[in-house]
């Protein structure tokens, strides 16, 4: 799983270029994480996005966790 992260814009029109950037270089992408805004998540119709979304919630406070409790989130 991968959510790309962007930087941030004053205005929300100047992303269009970058979202554009991002979702072809990650197709499969559910989600981009814009820094300092949060994220946004999208799916084939509203209650797949709202999984999209609830699933991404729950595996973000995980790694949340992990990295509190010194659980590294990859094997290395």
């Amino acid at each position: 799983m991968v959510i790309p992260i962007v930087d941030n814009t004053p205005l929300e029109e100047d992303l269009t270029d970058t979202l554009t950037e991002t979702l072809q270089k990650y197709p499969g992408a559910t989600a981009v994480l814009v820094r300092r805004h949060g994220i946004h998540v999208w799916g084939e119709n509203i209650w797949k996005a709202k999984v999209y979304n609830e699933a991404i919630d729950y595996l973000l406070e995980l790694a949340i966790k992990m990295h509190q409790n010194g659980i590294p989130l990859i094997k290395e």
